[in-house]
């Protein structure tokens, strides 16, 4: 079973895209903590892809995207986010994806099945 790692502070939505994802035969693990934890996490999970949003309370979630796609070249990075301007150019070579909030879990189950195939 393939792990998808969903790092979002809202604990509900958090709750709803687990859900969602494990009905399609994923493992998902939902992370609402500080990124500082994160590279262990990744270590010890593994996952096949990360699903994060770019509006954590820090701010510094661009950053840290940045630092896990040099550690993980591989791993797919898929972005969430309202803010369309956080996909601009600059911002492009970082993720993999990107999926505008708010965002039906039909394109959602879509953008990971073309990241990771299905299960």
């Amino acid at each position: 079973m393939k792990t998808i790692l969903i790092i979002d502070p809202d604990l509900n939505l958090l709750e709803v895209l687990c859900h969602a994802l494990e009905m399609n035969n994923y493992e998902a693990i939902g992370y609402s903590g500080h990124e500082l934890e994160l590279i262990n996490l990744i270590q010890s999970l593994a996952p096949s892809l990360i699903l994060i949003n770019l509006s954590l309370p820090s701010d510094k979630s661009v950053e840290w995207c940045c630092r896990m796609k040099s550690l993980y070249p591989n791993l797919p990075i898929v972005a969430m986010s309202c803010n369309e301007n956080i996909f601009k150019k600059k911002n492009r070579w970082i993720f993999d994806a990107n999926i505008g909030k708010p965002f039906d879990l039909t394109s959602l189950y879509a953008l990971v099945e073309r990241h990771i195939g299905i299960t």
